[in-house]
């Protein structure tokens, strides 16, 4: 049935991705002994204000753990999972896009790691090849979500993909129990 194919395939999106996810942050991490402390201690230092690991995990909030969530969105930033080959478009009618035409039913493959950079470079980002989870920092120390917004990793506007808050938080949940 549709219903099931649409399930099948949103449980082998969203836990692959999500695994592939882990994978690069847990490398990140280990390649960089001081983000894998902070990220730790923010971690611990969270269980213990709330009494214990299942109660902080019984009333889990991201703005609890800004770095963790900076890591996260640091490893999306750098490894988008699908880099848009998941979300190919064929052109219903002919377009002009950076200067060039393209003719009706042209695919177009999105290449969200490529336009992420263009626009850190653009917006005058440094070091855009480091891993730096304090990047996604307001000046308060909390997730700036006006900069969050510019990962692309999970698609945008009205192809965005409805997963995405969900992904995030598992990411989150995840990385604190490992960690």
């Amino acid at each position: 049935s549709h219903f099931g194919s649409v399930m099948a395939v949103a449980t082998i999106a969203g836990s692959e991705t999500t695994a592939f996810t882990t994978a690069w942050l847990l490398h990140h991490l280990a390649q960089d002994p001081s983000a894998y402390a902070r990220a730790r201690n923010e971690v611990l230092a969270w269980f213990e204000a709330a009494g214990g690991e299942d109660a902080a995990l019984a009333e889990f909030s991201t703005a609890k753990l800004p770095y963790l969530e900076g890591a996260v969105l640091e490893t999306l930033r750098l490894h988008p999972v699908a880099d848009g080959f998941l979300m190919t478009h064929v052109a219903s009618e002919d377009f002009e896009a950076a200067g060039k035409r393209f003719k009706k039913d042209t695919l177009v493959v999105p290449l969200f790691k490529m336009a992420m950079r263009k626009d850190m470079l653009r917006s005058g980002w440094n070091d855009i090849d480091a891993f730096d989870p304090t990047r996604w920092f307001a000046a308060d120390g909390s997730i700036d979500d006006e900069k969050a917004k510019r990962i692309l990793s999970f698609g945008g506007g009205p192809r965005l993909c409805p997963g995405q808050r969900f992904a995030k938080k598992q990411l989150i949940v995840t990385m604190s129990l490992v960690l």
